[in-house]
């Protein structure tokens, strides 16, 4: 491959991963807004916002879902910090 051919590779790659990114986006904040809406309905019958149960499902699902490259650790370490602010996000939605 010429220099310019890869030039040209690492800016459609970089496009790609700049799509892949807003993506990320979008998912987070509809996440955010589940557990908004979510929180809401469980108050609603007495049911406390946060679930310990319910995470370690969550974090026990991905071992399952992930096929790869990124490494289940710490696929676990991003999901924990999500996991963390959504919790962040149900307190400040009092």
């Amino acid at each position: 491959m010429q220099e310019r051919q890869v030039k040209e590779e690492i800016a459609r790659l970089r496009r790609e991963i700049d799509s892949l990114d807003s993506q990320i986006i979008s998912v987070l904040n509809q996440r955010a807004e589940k557990v908004v809406i979510l929180k809401k309905l469980k108050e609603k019958i007495g049911l406390p916002a946060y679930d310990p149960r319910r995470e370690e499902e969550i974090l026990e699902n991905l071992k399952r879902l992930n096929s790869g490259p990124l490494h289940s650790k710490h696929l676990k370490e991003i999901y924990q910090k999500i996991l963390e602010i959504m919790r962040a996000l149900e307190r400040e939605n009092c």
